[in-house]
């Protein structure tokens, strides 16, 4: 899975589904739904991008291979402007000082087959989720996570 094939959503509201390989997904403005598929994901997510709903499918391992999926944050966005919550199974990413702006992994805390693996800023610097998020365990379980604040 080599080649890498590129979506990119407009300005309103976007449904983008894409087929089994590396892709590469910008929803772009609005409040889009993302949905990948087996391989290798990568979701784009600028400021401004508004509510965006990932649906990742068999990203973990799959006929013997690691797939790592990953939230390619744009310039302005650090670790540090994130906060974690969870909604049920899904993983709820918000930022700092804005509500316009969330992304919804949708059963992401569920399986391995629907989590992104890493987070990545437009500083080079990187995120494993699963490692790195305090609170969080994942299994192939339908696992419930109990946290007296919503946010991690």
């Amino acid at each position: 899975m080599s080649s890498n094939t590129e979506y990119i959503g407009t300005s309103g509201n976007d449904t983008i589904k894409v087929a089994n390989g590396t892709n590469t997904i910008t929803g772009g403005l609005g409040d889009d739904t993302l949905e990948g598929g087996l391989g290798f994901d990568n979701y784009v997510y600028n400021r401004g991008d508004g509510h965006d709903i990932i649906h990742d499918n068999a990203s973990a391992i799959s006929s013997g291979s690691a797939y790592n999926d990953r939230i390619i944050f744009g310039e302005g966005i650090t670790e540090d402007d994130l906060v974690f919550s969870l909604n049920g199974s899904d993983l709820v990413i918000t930022f700092k000082g804005t509500e316009t702006d969330s992304i919804r992994i949708v059963e992401g805390l569920t399986t391995s087959l629907k989590q992104i693996e890493y987070l990545y800023f437009a500083d080079g610097h990187s995120l494993h989720i699963q490692s790195e998020l305090p609170g969080i365990s994942f299994t192939e379980n339908a696992d419930v996570v109990d946290q007296s604040s919503a946010q991690l």
